[in-house]
Order: structure tokens, then C-alpha cells, then sequence
């Protein structure tokens, strides 16, 4: 679904979902804390069978100039949560806000994985390297 506006005599605009997805993908890229985001097997289903193309784990409601968004996200370990969150709703709202002239309802943060640091084993490594000689 897509938002249409009037401009009167000079005509419409149409502002898609894919286009929503894109500008929410693009607020979140620089907070710190947020790894990315992630498909869920639902979307996923629904993105192979309808072919529609959009951007991975972001989908958006638009109804009467009004829009609800939904981003399934992975976020880092040992970060805060709700603040991330937070975060992530404002950055999100004002973004789409200021570049669609829509007004966000909601932005629904749905947190779908946490990347562990990878524990380092250099020590195990270099002796199995070792005994192979």
C-alpha cells in the first residue's frame, strides 16, 4: 500500500511502504548499539511468494496520512535495551517525519537477536597450527 497526496492542480504524490523502509533503515544505521536488521520467517515467506521487494526486516502501515512501523532488529550485547530502543523510535520518527510529511503513529522496535563479541581463541589456534607441523 502506498499514501497518495493531493497537490491539487499539480497533482499527486505517492509515497510507498518500500520507500518508509528505506528512510527507517537509514535512521538506524549510525546509532551505536544497533547491528542491523533481520528478517522474520513470516516476512520472509511473504517476500518470496509476492516477489515484493522492501527493505529486510522493516514493514510499514500507511493509512490516511498516518503510518506504523515496524523494525525486527538485532542489536549488540551488553547495550541497553530500552534505550536502544527509545533511540531507534525517535531517530525513526523524525527521519520519516521531516522526509514524507507523514505523521508516525507508532514505531514498534522488536528485538530479534543480540551479537555476542566473538571470544577470542588466537592461543588455540597457533598451537593446533603447531602440533599439524
Amino acid at each position: 500500500m502506498s499514501e497518495e497526496k493531493n497537490l491539487g492542480e499539480m497533482g499527486n504524490v505517492k509515497i510507498s511502504e518500500e520507500v518508509i523502509g528505506l528512510l527507517a533503515e537509514k535512521a538506524i544505521k549510525n546509532i551505536d548499539g544497533v547491528i542491523g536488521l533481520t528478517s522474520n520467517v513470516v516476512e520472509s515467506l511473504v517476500a518470496m511468494v509476492s516477489r515484493k521487494t522492501g527493505v529486510k526486516g522493516v514493514s510499514a502501515d500507511i493509512k490516511n496520512e498516518n503510518v506504523s512501523i515496524t523494525l525486527h532488529t538485532v542489536i549488540r550485547f551488553g547495550v541497553r535495551i530500552p534505550e536502544i530502543a527509545w533511540q531507534i523510535q525517535e531517530n525513526v520518527k523524525t527521519v520519516v517525519e521531516s522526509m514524507t510529511g507523514l505523521t508516525v503513529d507508532k514505531v514498534n522496535v522488536c528485538v530479534d537477536g543480540v551479537q555476542f563479541p566473538e571470544e577470542e581463541q588466537p592461543a588455540i589456534e597457533e598451537s593446533a597450527a603447531e602440533e599439524a607441523e
